[in-house]
């Protein structure tokens, strides 16, 4: 058992003097995401896609719903049709209610992939940031302050990576903005046929 605590001991003193050589710095990645500056205009832009997406299941169903109306009208009059016609509406209006389900199906798991992008795109900012001041200031290790059980204070680097997020070329946050837009609207129209 001293063994064991005396092997435990040399590593950690190892590790310490090992550090000691090393430039570490730790970033609040919650802050660093909540003042990403083009967080709002993706934020308004996943919004914008599940509205959409809402509206675009709604009218589907409005569709079927004045569908029914006709069949129930036509049933109702004094049309005199065949029992095999009302059974091919029936049919027909059971198929459109099961390509709406689906479509629905669709459009959810379309909206948490488009979610999932967007936290990725926002990440990767990030760190890709992360990485630039990493090189210039010399950092060999950059940590996520969640991933720390604890930390020294000194070794936060998050004012730093906020001011080189805030910096960045507008223009290039811009197009990225933009291809990231005529992904969401060409999401929309191969879910809708728009």
């Amino acid at each position: 058992m001293k063994i064991h605590l005396l092997l435990i001991g040399l590593w950690l003193n190892m590790g310490l003097c090992y550090a000691q050589n090393q430039k570490i710095g730790v970033v609040d990645m919650d802050m660093l995401l909540e003042a990403l500056p083009e967080k709002d205009s993706l934020t308004a832009m996943v919004r914008q896609f599940a509205k959409t997406c809402e509206k675009g299941l709604r009218q589907k169903e409005q569709l079927i719903g004045m569908y029914y109306q006709k069949v129930m009208q036509e049933a109702q009059s004094s049309c005199h049709r065949t029992p095999d016609y009302y059974k091919t509406q029936e049919k027909k209006l059971q198929t459109m209610q099961s390509e709406l389900q689906a479509l629905a199906l669709t459009a959810d798991s379309t909206l948490q992939v488009v979610e999932t992008t967007f936290i990725d795109y926002m990440d990767l900012q990030i760190e890709l940031v992360c990485q630039e001041v990493g090189k210039e200031q010399g950092y060999q290790f950059i940590l996520k302050k969640k991933d720390c059980l604890f930390y020294n204070l000194n070794l936060s680097i998050t004012e730093l990576i906020l001011q080189e997020l805030k910096h960045r070329d507008k223009a290039v946050i811009g197009q990225q903005l933009e291809t990231y837009q005529k992904q969401l609207d060409l999401s929309i129209r191969n879910l809708f046929n728009y």
